[in-house]
């Protein structure tokens, strides 16, 4: 949010819902999985994201990281 928040006026109206639609999405699916499984594998789960998150930004956007 601090780097993105210098963008904000040139997001357009129909980018605005795909970003609502993705916060509810990221917040509904991590919950709904709460309440059917265990809180081991919902941590294992969010310990993987920020590793899957890189991987996905390096072989789909060509993004590599830097230290």
């Amino acid at each position: 949010m601090p780097w993105g928040i210098t963008e904000i006026e040139n997001v357009q109206p129909p980018v605005w819902g795909l970003l609502a639609l993705s916060a509810a999405i990221g917040v509904v699916i991590p919950y709904s999985a709460a309440r059917i499984t265990s809180a081991r594998v919902i941590g294992t789960l969010f310990s993987i994201d920020p590793a899957m998150g890189a991987l996905i930004g390096l072989l789909l956007l060509s993004q590599a990281m830097d230290p």
